[in-house]
């Protein structure tokens, strides 16, 4: 009996963690999509001196719309 009810305490907490994995997967996906990389990413990996570029977003710094 005391299984039975411990198990289901466990079990909350795991959903809960799931639950947020899933949403950040999701940012993740929604982000990859639209062709962004956060800022900090492209302080840590500037782009290589190649793409430097009217194309792209990194030659202006500006957001795509």
């Amino acid at each position: 009996m005391m299984f039975i009810a411990l198990q289901r305490v466990a079990i909350a907490p795991m959903l809960i963690a799931l639950m947020v994995l899933v949403m950040l997967a999701s940012g993740a996906i929604y982000q990859a999509q639209r062709g962004e990389v956060p800022d900090r990413l492209v302080q840590r990996f500037p782009p290589p001196p190649d793409l430097t570029g009217a194309d792209t977003e990194f030659a202006s710094g500006a957001a795509s719309p």
